[in-house]
């Protein structure tokens, strides 16, 4: 077992919140004790798409209960804040502008999910081979729903930057994609100039997959000036939990750089 001590996990799903996850509020923070994290965010999934099976899935009342309950046995040894994973699209920006602030969490997580009508993941099927010129397509309307999102005023912080990447979205030929690079900086630029963070999502990083956001972008961030990165490791089980932590906090440190978390929409560095 690797330990995480003093670490935080700050994109954490239970069942009490998020249809897609596979283990209770309880048993998650079990195991944060065992792994020695310091606290930990369940960072669950709100949607505002009607036409999708997880819309209305989320209750506030009932994932602050599950929460209380789990301070009252961990509170001694764990902090448990609660947060939201926003699943953003442009066309209910205006509802989520105005959902928001009715849910007080500590930490908002910014991320788009659906890109050209569907989901990533179904875009990223296995063995799908994409033209340079379609995945050029595909990551402008990306990067373009990104920069909507932090317009939109809502995020502490942007979920796993570069999420198709993370995916395994590649063009057939091998070729960089084309204007890729510059939709990245003025996506990073815009997130620097709104004070907005962005996170380093671990999930499934010792297995092999890459990190989102990808070092490059982490170096672009930091050059322009940001100064907040979270680490989360995207739990959906509780094997999943702390995953990668530990080689996200090594690559912030060889840039001299604390990772964050967030307290009442507060970022707290992590010393």
């Amino acid at each position: 077992m690797t330990r995480v001590t003093g670490l935080t996990d700050d994109h954490v799903h239970s069942i009490a919140g998020s249809s897609d996850a596979r283990d209770t509020v309880e048993v998650l923070c079990a195991r944060a004790v065992e792994l020695g994290l310091a606290g930990l965010c369940f960072t669950e999934h709100l949607d505002f798409n009607r036409d999708i099976p997880e819309y209305g899935y989320y209750v506030y009342d009932r994932v602050c209960a599950a929460v209380d309950a789990a301070r009252a046995r961990y509170g001694d040894r764990l902090e448990i804040r609660m947060g939201l994973e926003v699943d953003f699209e442009p066309k209910f920006a205006d509802e989520i502008a105005e959902t928001l602030p009715r849910l007080p969490v500590d930490f908002i997580l910014g991320a788009v999910h659906v890109v050209q009508g569907q989901h990533i993941m179904l875009h990223a099927v296995a063995g799908r081979a994409w033209s340079s010129t379609a995945l050029a397509a595909f990551y402008r309307d990306y990067f373009t729903s990104l920069r909507a999102l932090l317009r939109c005023g809502v995020a502490d912080c942007l979920a796993h930057v570069d999420y198709p990447a993370k995916r395994g979205m590649r063009a057939a030929d091998g070729r960089p994609v084309d204007g890729y690079d510059a939709e990245l900086a003025a996506t990073l630029a815009l997130a620097v100039e709104l004070g907005v963070g962005i996170e380093l999502n671990t999930k499934n990083v010792r297995a092999g997959a890459p990190l989102a956001a990808p070092p490059a972008a982490l170096r672009q961030y930091l050059a322009l000036g940001g100064r907040h990165v979270t680490l989360g490791s995207d739990t959906h089980g509780v094997e999943q939990l702390g995953d990668g932590l530990e080689i996200a906090r090594v690559l912030l440190s060889e840039y001299g750089v604390a990772p964050v978390f967030f307290r009442g929409r507060k970022a707290v560095s992590i010393e």
